[in-house]
């Protein structure tokens, strides 16, 4: 299933890049994001993915529940055909309450593809997806 943007008010997340592309400043940033989406639109073909776009950052979560701050994963093109990943592992917190949080830069789409995939699993949110487990194995991650 295609990615789902949670509040189409704005249009769709492809509709959102394809404005960014046309800002000539941007346009390396916008055709990137639209890229992402595609591929991982390819690898997800039946698991639910709701997104938002902040400042220009894909925001990908397991529910439609904007107010959801667990389960998040954030992507956004950084430069030069990086793309930057944060997200949290809520099961490898210390303590009650305390979050740890990943932070990293991917060397393009390949890359960025696979610490997706890690990140829906040490997220937590997409536990026992068959797709997800699926392409974890077919990745070796």
């Amino acid at each position: 299933m295609p990615i789902q943007r949670r509040d189409n008010n704005f249009g769709t997340l492809e509709e959102f890049y394809q404005k960014i592309e046309k800002i000539p400043h941007e346009l390396d940033f916008g055709s990137r994001m639209l890229l992402l989406i595609d591929e991982i639109n390819k690898m997800f073909v039946h698991t639910d993915l709701w997104a938002y776009t902040s400042h220009g950052t894909l925001v990908i979560q397991n529910i439609d529940d904007i107010k959801q701050e667990e389960q998040l994963i954030e992507i956004c093109y950084h430069y030069n055909g990086t793309y930057r990943i944060n997200y949290e592992m809520p099961k490898h917190a210390p303590w009650k309450n305390a979050k740890v949080h990943v932070h990293g830069l991917a060397d393009g789409i390949e890359e960025i593809k696979k610490y997706l995939l890690i990140a829906m699993r040490e997220s937590g949110g997409w536990q026992d997806n068959e797709e997800l487990n699926f392409l974890l194995k077919k990745y070796e991650l």
